[in-house]
């Protein structure tokens, strides 16, 4: 099971492992398109890194919910640490009447890595909470 879905909770260290599973895949696959199609001439390279970029961004999405909810948390955080930079730093800066300032960039950077930091190495909740009973720790 690749936990895709959203329900239920995620431990830190299944985090991490299929957290760096599926981007090394996606880096795989890129480079492997690269490298075999020249993406300026062909579509078809584009529209398969359009989906992989898709299906890498749900999966992220999934991973995050079940790890806030691990934290005790809603998954409306995903929002805030995830979405809301996501956003800015793929859509804002392509409008031509936009000038991002520094600072502003860099507050949407320290907000996605504050995020990510949380998510990733807060301790979870101990026992049951409300979105699913205790996580079960990876042996060592």
């Amino acid at each position: 099971m690749f936990y895709l879905g959203i329900k239920g909770r995620l431990g830190r260290a299944k985090f991490w492992l299929f957290n760096l599973f599926w981007i090394g895949l996606f880096m795989c696959g890129l480079v492997f398109m690269i490298e075999v199609f020249p993406i300026a001439s062909h579509p078809v390279p584009r529209t398969l890194a359009v989906l992989m970029s898709i299906a890498l961004y749900y999966i992220q999405f999934s991973l995050m919910i079940r790890r806030l909810h691990d934290m005790g948390k809603s998954g409306w955080w995903f929002v805030l640490y995830f979405l809301v930079p996501s956003i800015y730093f793929a859509v804002l800066p392509t409008l031509p009447e936009y000038g991002a300032s520094l600072v502003v960039s860099l507050v949407f950077a320290f907000v996605a890595m504050g995020g990510l930091a949380n998510v990733g190495f807060a301790a979870g909740t101990k026992g049951p909470n409300r979105y699913d009973v205790a996580s079960v720790p990876v042996a060592a």
